[in-house]
């Protein structure tokens, strides 16, 4: 089987072409060559859209460890896949019985040769391990830091998304949103596919009213 998930994906435009690099190229492309790695960064820096974007253009088993209604037992057998993915695994690290089923995983796949992509929102030594042997395996991955987007690579997030969901997106828009909507990937990705949404339900061209009524903006300001 090419390619797995559990839990739902959460953006449907969750490709390559819809991630804006920035100052990000170096882990973009180390994520599409397929290679065993661990990227990291804050909430909202795009980890989860990369995880996405590698498995749906390499295939494997995506798992997102921040459901807390996972138990260690769903690692099992995973090792089967030739890539595993694994995004917040911060979520788990220092549960010892966690870390064993990880610790499992880990050798289960490194002795098939089998891939892992592993995210996080801390390197591996900002994390408290529970079990030295697996902070040495994970150590060994390459390391990728996801740095923030500048105001200008923002402007571009917008641009290309937009184009990806083939939504018209004026610059008074994109000027509006950047000036009147929080900074993070994870708002604005979110504000987009809202206005998406909205636009499609109301048949409504994308225009800075239309947004201000969206977003509850009755600021006297001229935009």
């Amino acid at each position: 089987m090419r390619q797995q998930t559990l839990n739902a994906w959460p953006d449907p435009a969750t490709r390559f072409e819809a991630f804006e690099p920035g100052p990000n190229s170096a882990v973009v492309s180390a994520v599409a060559a397929g290679d065993s790695l661990w990227v990291h960064g804050p909430v909202g820096s795009g980890k989860s859209h990369l995880a996405h974007a590698g498995v749906a253009e390499r295939g494997g088993f995506y798992l997102s460890l921040a459901d807390d209604q996972l138990t260690p037992d769903v690692l099992e057998g995973l090792d089967q896949f030739t890539a595993v993915v694994l995004d917040d695994i911060d979520s788990v690290v220092g549960d010892a019985n966690w870390e064993h089923a990880l610790f499992a995983l880990w050798n289960g796949c490194l002795d098939q040769g089998h891939r892992l992509w592993v995210f996080s929102a801390e390197p591996v030594d900002g994390l408290d391990w529970a079990i030295a042997d697996l902070r040495s395996r994970a150590g060994q991955l390459p390391q990728y830091a996801l740095r923030p987007l500048s105001d200008d690579d923002l402007i571009g997030l917008l641009r290309r998304r937009a184009a990806v969901l083939d939504l018209r997106l004026g610059e008074d828009v994109i000027a509006y949103v950047m000036r009147r909507h929080g900074r993070s990937t994870k708002q604005l990705v979110g504000l987009l596919n809202q206005i998406e949404r909205a636009s499609l339900r109301d048949q409504r061209v994308v225009t800075v009213p239309f947004v201000r009524t969206l977003l509850g903006d009755r600021s006297d300001a001229q935009d």
